[in-house]
This record gives structure tokens, C-alpha cells and sequence, in this order.
């Protein structure tokens, strides 16, 4: 459809038997635009913190899918404590208990970070990259 994003890969080979023509699709980059998008990413990673003199444990990096990113700002911090989706079952256990932030990173994105403190884990996650602020 006219104005809407090209895909993320055009492949530019002929399948066996087809002819060459003007129809083929170039390999092109995207536009930064479409990278800066909002991304649900949802996986764990591995957190760096550190504490102010007389503050609280902030996070400082963060490492996902082998990348290491330091974090710039912390632009949001809130505790979550909600049920989320859960419809039954609304005990005071089944609740939510997370830190949540939302980080510049040095690779200038904006993403949503938490630690998971519910069951007894301190699991960090990241869980979406939000559009730049």
C-alpha cells in the first residue's frame, strides 16, 4: 500500500525459472524512524546497581543479548503492585511487586526496566523500548 513502511527484508534472488523484471524489490535500509518505534521486548537481563551516599540502589547498566548499555538517566521509578490481567484469585500473595524504571540508555533509546521482587526473586527484565522523550 502506497506510504506504508517497506518490510524489513526484500529479498532481491530469482526463484528457479522466474525472469528477471522490473517488479524485483531492492534490499533497502529502513528508516531510523521505524527503529524508534515502540518494541515490546520482555526478557531478562543482567543489571549493574549502584547507591547514592545515603540513597537507594539504582540501576547503573544493563546487559541484554550481549550488549552492555549504561544508563544515562533515570527518568521514572515506581512500585508496582497491581494484579495485572488476573481477573480471580485476588489475594494480597498474587499481586505484583516490582521497581519499575524508565531509563535513557547510552544508545539513546528510552526502555522500561523492572526488578521483580514477587516470590521471593530479584529477577530483572526489560521490558519494553518505549518511543524517545
Amino acid at each position: 500500500a502506497e506510504g506504508s513502511l517497506p518490510p524489513p527484508f526484500a529479498c532481491t534472488q530469482r526463484l528457479p525459472g522466474e525472469a528477471p523484471g522490473p517488479q524485483r524489490q531492492r534490499l533497502e535500509a529502513l528508516p531510523r524512524s521505524v527503529y524508534n518505534t515502540p518494541m515490546l521486548i520482555s526478557d531478562p537481563i543482567e543489571v549493574e546497581t549502584a547507591a547514592p551516599e545515603g540513597g537507594m540502589k539504582r540501576p547503573v547498566a544493563f546487559v541484554w543479548d550481549g550488549t552492555r548499555y549504561e544508563i544515562e538517566r533515570v527518568l521514572d521509578f515506581h512500585f508496582d503492585t497491581g494484579f495485572g490481567a488476573q481477573k480471580r484469585g485476588r489475594a494480597w500473595y498474587t499481586r505484583r511487586h516490582r521497581n519499575c524504571y524508565r531509563v535513557e540508555a547510552s544508545d539513546g533509546h528510552v526502555y522500561d526496566i523492572y526488578l521483580d521482587r514477587s516470590g521471593g526473586k530479584r529477577d530483572w527484565v526489560l521490558y519494553q523500548r518505549v518511543e524517545d522523550e
